[in-house]
């Protein structure tokens, strides 16, 4: 739509609507308040949120460096509320990864468990098995199944359920390094989950 946007944005900007994130910057805003953003965010459709989300992801990935710390969690964010699974899962991993290495252990369950809830749904949802996704799905089992083993955040299963399916992905795709992984990490979530378990 023919929108002049420079327009539009100082009638917001003057209106207290949005402000400009820093006093230097000249294409960067924000909301003045959360609940204006929240009521923004709401009112668009379903569809149109996904696709300004990827949209958002993709711009994020042309123009930012690769050692921007803040840049893993914030193609996760993206890529997670949009339609390309492929890019969520990917960019989940990453932001997990990266969280480990803060540390910051509830962050990186958070995101091994929704890189594992999206892998395995899209891999339901297909008919063939891609490798590509497979191996994407055997990764966040593997790093879901480990932060529960290692650091002992509980997570009601699901690291026990990724493991059972990610040994069967991973043998499917003959990774053998994996699959000995995920019964070493099953096993012990079992032995660590109480005395009648074990």
């Amino acid at each position: 739509e023919p929108i002049d946007v420079p327009a539009a944005l100082d009638e917001l900007e003057r209106r207290g609507v949005i402000h400009r994130k820093t006093v230097l910057s000249g294409d960067e805003y924000r909301f003045g308040e959360s609940l204006t953003q929240e009521v923004a965010y709401e009112g668009l459709l379903l569809k149109e949120r996904r696709q300004l989300h990827e949209r958002i992801g993709h711009m994020l990935e042309e123009e930012a460096s690769d050692n921007d710390p803040e840049l893993p969690a914030l193609l996760a964010h993206h890529y997670a509320r949009s339609d390309n699974r492929e890019k969520a899962v990917e960019a989940l991993l990453r932001a997990a990864q990266r969280a480990e290495q803060l540390p910051s252990y509830n962050t990186a369950v958070r995101c091994y468990r929704q890189a594992w809830d999206l892998a395995s749904e899209a891999l339901d949802e297909s008919e063939s098995t891609d490798p590509q996704a497979a191996r994407r799905a055997v990764a966040a089992a593997v790093g879901l199944c480990r932060m529960g083993m290692v650091y002992s955040i509980p997570d009601g299963g699901a690291a026990e359920r990724a493991a059972h399916r990610g040994r069967e992905l991973a043998g499917a795709l003959g990774d053998v390094q994996d699959v000995a992984a995920l019964w070493t990490y099953q096993g012990m979530l079992v032995v660590n989950g109480g005395r009648e378990r074990f």
